[in-house]
């Protein structure tokens, strides 16, 4: 019941962020001083009726949907998140705490010691990593930006497509930089979340188009003759936004059909992320690091199995030697067994080549027609 409560506020918090501020959304007519209600422009602004409606339900709705909803949650996720790593430290050895150091992880969530609440707040922090738990506030806070902008900004006229253009460019840098997402489908939530924004700004940058020319209209041409790349542009933008709703909708349904796969294996010691490597995103980040290994100098790769080994300050590489010299120490005691070997054989061979001269000069002395046939030869 909890679970689908929060669901359904997340889904409908960002309708409810918008009504509060369109409350509060006046505009002036023919430039005088008095503003008029931007939904009825026959109700003043801070008179009267709506002065009421605003002090007595605008601004309560300000405190609990926009303010006090997102500061709740952020609130339970922080207890969730201190209750579960505070009894997963006081259980984590020395061994693990190193192996998540070099991971670039400051502390281990067990999400076992707080199932019940992962079930029902898990939405806003299950995605990412466990570094970056706090990202889906971000994300609220960019919707908040956004309903502002869109219910606040309409007498900015077109620089209000280009001021929401400018604030989904810097979200889109920031999040490709933070990388937020985490697990084995890491790789692919950036992916998407990318895509979406890029979508995004692609659709705001073709309406800031369509107000330069509405309806496509050639305005050098007489009416109802239009401009062929402005209908190009419309139908391509179009396309695109279908396209992509339709590979998140089936993005959503295969990660909901395969489950969620292993994420970590803790035996004790060190925890491994399993990633499926048949993937594509697997295999082009293989030809990445392959390429970046050929265009590497022998003097970088020597200098990089040196930070690997004797320059390493990793405390779990204890041996700290270098993997050649190693080698040369093993192949010590086989080199000098071969040339012991050779130098017995060609001591044996002499010493035989100067019994058999010895030999030959004796037989001489004591064998006179053997010598004169030597001599004679």
């Amino acid at each position: 019941m909890k679970s689908s409560c929060v669901a359904l506020l997340y889904f409908v918090w960002p309708s409810l962020c918008s009504e509060t501020f369109s409350l509060f959304a006046c505009r002036s007519v023919c430039g005088d001083d008095v503003t008029y209600l931007r939904a009825d422009l026959n109700e003043k602004c801070w008179e009267g009726r709506h002065a009421m409606f605003a002090s007595l339900l605008g601004i309560p709705m300000l405190l609990l949907y926009v303010i006090g909803l997102t500061m709740g949650a952020f609130y339970e996720v922080w207890q969730v998140q201190v209750a579960a790593r505070t009894r997963a430290a006081a259980e984590m050895t020395s061994e693990v705490r190193a192996s998540k150091r070099r991971r670039g992880s400051r502390v281990h969530y067990d999400r076992e010691a707080v199932e019940d609440a992962h079930k029902i707040y898990g939405m806003f922090f299950s995605a990412f990593h466990e570094n970056t738990w706090w990202w889906e506030f971000t994300i609220a806070a960019r919707k908040i930006l956004i309903a502002m902008i869109g219910v606040f900004g309409a007498n900015m006229e077109s620089m209000q497509v280009h001021v929401t253009l400018l604030l989904i460019v810097l979200i889109l840098l920031i999040t490709a930089y933070i990388q937020p997402f985490g697990g084995a489908r890491a790789k692919l939530l950036l992916a998407l979340e990318l895509a979406s924004l890029l979508a995004t700004f692609l659709t705001l940058w073709a309406g800031s188009v369509f107000n330069e020319h509405p309806k496509c209209q050639d305005p050098m041409q007489p009416e109802g003759v239009t401009l062929g790349w402005c209908e190009a542009l419309s139908v391509s933008v179009g396309i695109l936004d279908i396209v992509l709703v339709v590979v998140l909708a089936v993005c959503f349904v295969w990660l909901k059909a395969i489950g969620q796969p292993p994420e970590e294996e803790n035996d004790g010691e060190e925890e491994t992320t399993v990633v499926r490597r048949g993937s594509l995103l697997s295999a082009i980040g293989d030809q990445i690091k392959w390429i970046k290994s050929r265009m590497m100098s022998e003097e970088g790769r020597q200098a990089r199995t040196r930070r690997r080994t004797i320059e390493s300050s990793d405390p779990m590489n204890e041996s700290r030697q270098n993997p050649l010299s190693m080698t040369a120490e093993i192949e010590l005691p086989t080199t000098s067994v071969s040339l012991s070997i050779a130098e017995e054989a060609e001591t044996s061979i002499s010493l035989s080549i100067e019994a058999e001269a010895e030999a030959t000069i004796r037989e001489m002395h004591t064998n006179p027609m053997k010598r004169n046939k030597s001599s004679t030869e």
